[in-house]
């Protein structure tokens, strides 16, 4: 929860800045809170760090599943809707996820800019970072044009799709445990020994 400045940069950012160097059209904010700041409501990570730092300024923050409304709990305990809709969207996130706080008509993104809390010029940087996404993918090309067009429902969980999934698990191997080798020593088994005759079998 506390964590310092050299300890964020060296040990906690260090791969999302070498993910960004791809160029992704965007990121998700999670749940967690860094230094009692929640992810989806901290300009700091999302404006100064993702966008400006990682030279994104056109990367689109979406929420993971309803952490818009979930700062209506600790640590911020947003007083109701409107705040941490106010809160969220003022402080980086353009896209909210499994919730509807944003739409809401009476204390969403619209009343929000009719009461003053939120610009109509935020709200347009924020659409034109959704937009131009949706443009490089396709989305309002001429239909016929891309060669998404050609996939219908049958795509959806086909052989040809779960082979390409089953091909990338493959490619993308996941530490779930580091698991100890001896119960006397507690020697885990990462790092990997550099000894002699060591050996591992992939």
């Amino acid at each position: 929860h506390d964590i310092s400045t050299y300890d964020l940069f060296d040990t906690y950012l260090r791969q999302f800045e070498i993910a960004a160097r791809a160029k992704p059209a965007g990121a998700m904010c999670s749940y967690n809170g860094v230094n009692g700041r929640p992810a989806c409501a901290n300009s700091f990570l999302l404006n100064d760090i993702f966008r400006k730092r990682f030279g994104l300024p056109n990367g689109i923050v979406s929420s993971d599943c309803s952490a818009i409304s979930n700062l209506r709990n600790a640590p911020i305990h947003a007083q109701n809707d409107l705040a941490a809709v106010v809160y969220a969207f003022r402080n980086g996130t353009d896209l909210e996820m499994g919730s509807s706080l944003y739409g809401n008509a009476d204390d969403g993104l619209e009343f929000a800019v009719k009461n003053g809390q939120i610009s109509e010029a935020d709200i347009t940087t924020s659409v034109k970072r959704l937009m131009r996404a949706q443009m490089r993918a396709g989305i309002f090309d001429k239909l016929g044009s891309s060669e998404h067009d050609e996939l219908g429902i049958e795509a959806l969980n086909s052989t040809a799709s779960q082979q390409t999934s089953y091909d990338i698990g493959l490619q993308a191997p996941v530490l779930l445990r580091n698991d100890v080798i001896s119960s006397n020593s507690r020697q885990q088994v990462l790092p990997l020994s550099s000894a002699k005759g060591s050996k591992i079998a992939v």
